[in-house]
Parts: structure tokens; sequence; C-alpha cells
């Protein structure tokens, strides 16, 4: 009741608000650009929001494709300025908080953060990914700008695990789904309608051969076909190799979607989909496609464990156990699909419109 009553004085008095975002946009990672269009769509609903601004490696594309301003990431005279012209500051999404890739990624963000602060902008981390930190000076600068955000809000229980007890953050960590899972499908055609889709991240050390021989009989045995679908440029490289070995009557590889609605409505065409990359498997558990993860990283078996589906290491493609877990999924896949109705449809009502109702409406009176 408070809050509607809040919402209806804020209305009246329709201020505009501005809002900047900050993420690995721009870089043709079609997760990141999943996360992005979702945000955008949650914020364009909210009839306060006047003005958004979206920090990218191809600021003219994405000012093309979303119809927002763009500023370059790269830039620091483009970072103040977009800073200085907005109200909010919001961390849409991802794995932005990680000295993985590199110290100076993490650098990079939390500088943003400490900027944002000293020009008086409110700070909010939005549905991010935590993961542990390799270097002892992380944890440590990450603890202490934490605290100067206003709201954080992650996509998983280990990482809101990760910042209180590992990082002994004395500050409210928020759970949220990853924005990308309450986007829509949008079915263009029925082309894909029951195979199996392949996403396989490119590696070096990819065994190539024992994965190829496992699809290979199991093709044969269940009489099916894959798609392979590519989330970022690196991932085409599997794709090619897996059709030369295989044919191009097993695999079929999927031309590149710019229109994330119509990718995801593909995905909802499939029996079932392997993935390597985290937001082929978040696309697919958004529209009920069970999944079969490839744990490469933590935050796929943290997704896989969230919404029950299976997942395998990396290591165990070439051990004879990706054969086993592939037929698993696939002759299980009633039931793996309901379990993903009801888990994917709860965890999405409990974060419709979260951006909107309990951070912006909330922190505008800060």
């Amino acid at each position: 009741m408070k809050c509607k009553i809040f919402s209806t004085l804020i209305n009246e008095l329709d201020l505009p608000l501005k809002v900047a975002l900050v993420g690995y946009f721009g870089h043709d990672n079609l997760g990141d650009e999943a996360i992005l269009l979702s945000v955008l769509q949650q914020l364009k609903r909210y009839n306060r929001v006047k003005q958004i601004t979206v920090f990218s490696a191809n600021p003219q594309e994405t000012k093309k494709k979303y119809s927002v301003l763009s500023l370059n990431r790269k830039s620091f005279p483009d970072i103040i300025a977009g800073i200085s012209m907005s109200d909010y500051i919001i961390f849409a999404g991802g794995t932005l908080i990680q000295d993985k890739t590199s110290f100076a990624s993490l650098l990079y963000y939390l500088g943003i953060i400490l900027l944002s602060r000293t020009y008086g902008k409110k700070v909010i981390l939005y549905s991010q990914g935590i993961e542990p930190l390799k270097y002892p000076i992380s944890r440590w600068i990450v603890a202490y700008v934490l605290h100067f955000v206003h709201y954080i809000s992650v996509r998983d229980e280990e990482s809101i695990k990760y910042l209180q007890k590992t990082l002994k953050l004395q500050k409210r960590v928020n759970f949220t789904v990853d924005s990308a899972l309450m986007l829509a499908p949008y079915l263009k055609n029925n082309l894909y309608k029951g195979l199996i889709g392949l996403n396989f991240m490119g590696f070096t050390d990819f065994p190539i051969v024992d994965v190829a021989q496992q699809l290979e009989k199991f093709a044969q045995v269940k009489n099916i076909k894959y798609l392979y679908l590519s989330l970022h440029p690196e991932d085409e490289r599997i794709g090619k190799e897996l059709q030369l070995i295989l044919g191009d009557d097993k695999v079929v590889i999927l031309e590149k979607i710019e229109n994330i609605a119509e990718f995801l409505g593909v995905i909802a065409q499939l029996d079932m989909l392997v993935g390597a990359r985290l937001h082929s498997l978040i696309l697919s558990a958004s529209v009920h496609v069970p999944f079969l993860g490839i744990h490469y990283h933590d935050k796929v078996e943290s997704f896989s464990k969230e919404v029950k589906q299976k997942y395998i290491s990396f290591n165990n493609l070439q051990k004879g156990m990706f054969y086993s877990n592939l037929e698993d999924v696939y002759e299980g896949r009633n039931l793996f699909q309901n379990q993903l109705k009801y888990l994917v449809e709860n965890l999405k009502e409990k974060s419709k419109d979260n951006l909107i109702n309990n951070i912006l409406v909330k922190y505008e009176k800060f």
C-alpha cells in the first residue's frame, strides 16, 4: 500500500528519469544482447524513464538496433558524459564482477561504480552473476566498492553466498532471475521442430572427434538431426567441424539471426538442447525446452541445478558419459520439460517487473 501511494505521488510529479546501462554490450555476444533487450523492455514499460543510454563497444549498431542513445564503453569522455546526464547507472546483468578474464576488466566496472557515486548518481547492480575472485586484492576491492552501491541483485544463490559469506559484505543482496529468462519468443516458422539443438564453445582442446562419434551414434539410434546454434562468433568453428564430420544431412547450422525473439522462437521448436554457453541454457529454459548443460564453468552448474536439468563436466565429454546423459535427457524430455514449466514460471513471476517495482520506484526517493 505504501509503495502504491509513493508511486502515485511520483506519477503526479511527472519527473523524467534518465538511465545509463553498463554491461558487455556491442561485442556480438547473443547472451549479453538478450540481457540488454530484456532490461530495455522493462525500462520502456515504466513511464518515468525518458532517456536510456547504453555503453557499447559498437555504439552505432546498438543505437540502430534498440533505438536508444549509445556511447563508446571504451572512451573515458563518453563514460563521463553518460554518467553525467543520467540519474541511475545500472549494471545490467552478466558476470561483470570477476577477475578471471582479466584484472583490468574488474577495475573497469568498479571504476565506473566509483565515478558514478562521485557524480552523485544512484548505482544499481541488477541480476549479476558473481564469480569467485582469484586474487586477494580483488576480493578486498570488491568488498569495499560494493558498499557504495545502492541496490544489489544477483541471479543465483551461489552469488549471494559468495558476497555474504566469503566477502563478508554487510549489505542486503537480493535475488532476481537472469534478465534473458523473461524474454518471449517469436515463432516465424516451424522449420526446426523435433531437432536437437547444439551449442559448443570454441575451446582449442574441445574433443571434437569423441563428441562427433557419440553424436553420430545417437543420431543413428534415435533417427534424429541436429541444429547447431552459435551465440558468439567463437562458437562457429565447432559447428562447421561437426557438420564436416557428420554431414549436412545430420547437422544443420543455423544462419545468424539478429532478432533475439526470433532466435528464441527457433529454440522453442527443439526437442532438447545441448549447450555450453550459459545463455544457450537460459534461453532454452525460458521456452521450457529441456537441456543438457556442458559444465565448463560454475555458473552452468548453478543454473542447471536451479531448474533441475542435467549437466556434465567438460572433461567427461570424452569419457563416454556424453552419450548416456544425452540419452537420459532425450528419453525423459517430457518430465524435464514439466519441471522447467513449473520452476521457470515461478521464477518469472517472482521477478516480473522487479527492476521497476522493487528498485526504481523505491530508490527515487533518495
